[in-house]
């Protein structure tokens, strides 16, 4: 439901409403407010079961993605080679992490 205001060619402007204007404005804020808080509640379970869905979705694509296709002895051979003569290649062991596990 639009609310209907004499203050549209006003909103944005310099102009300043005095006291009975004040008034008019004032409940139009509150039909206003009042609106937005049912649309507020009608589309908050919306936007959860939304988010669900993306969270779901995500984790899901997770699942298939490309990198759990690599079998889990080239990865660790892809790690083993960063390293040279024992050390993190070019750099210390504060500078990397190396963290090699088998899937649960």
């Amino acid at each position: 439901m639009d609310v209907e205001s004499r203050f549209y060619s006003v909103l944005n402007t310099n102009y300043i409403p005095d006291q009975a204007e004040r008034v008019l404005v004032e409940d139009i804020i509150l039909v206003q407010e009042s609106e937005i808080f049912q649309l507020e509640a009608i589309i908050a379970p919306i936007l959860q079961r939304l988010n669900s869905l993306k969270t779901s979705s995500k984790a899901h694509k997770a699942l298939i993605s490309q990198a759990r296709r690599l079998p889990a002895e080239l990865v660790a051979a892809i790690f083993l080679l960063c390293y040279v003569n024992g050390k993190p290649f070019g750099g210390s062991l504060r500078s990397h992490t190396l963290c090699i596990s088998p899937p649960a």
